[in-house]
């Protein structure tokens, strides 16, 4: 099982659904022409679980994902 290490240092089981809802709430914060579809969020879990560094995940900009392809 993939673990991360939060903010405060410790070490936890990476749970997607923490994710998938974080990115929805942020999505509230912008227009829906910026917000993440469903599909981004997949893309970026993936992302994740595929031992991409938590750092690289959050310097993506969705609407240039193609770029981190």
């Amino acid at each position: 099982m993939k673990k991360i290490r939060k903010r405060n240092g410790t070490i936890v089981p990476f749970d997607a659904s923490k994710i998938a809802m974080a990115i929805k709430k942020a999505n509230k914060a912008v227009s829906s022409s910026d917000a993440a579809t469903q599909d981004d969020i997949r893309w970026i879990i993936s992302k994740i679980e595929n031992n991409n560094s938590l750092n690289d995940v959050e310097s993506i900009h969705l609407n240039k994902r193609v770029h981190f392809s």
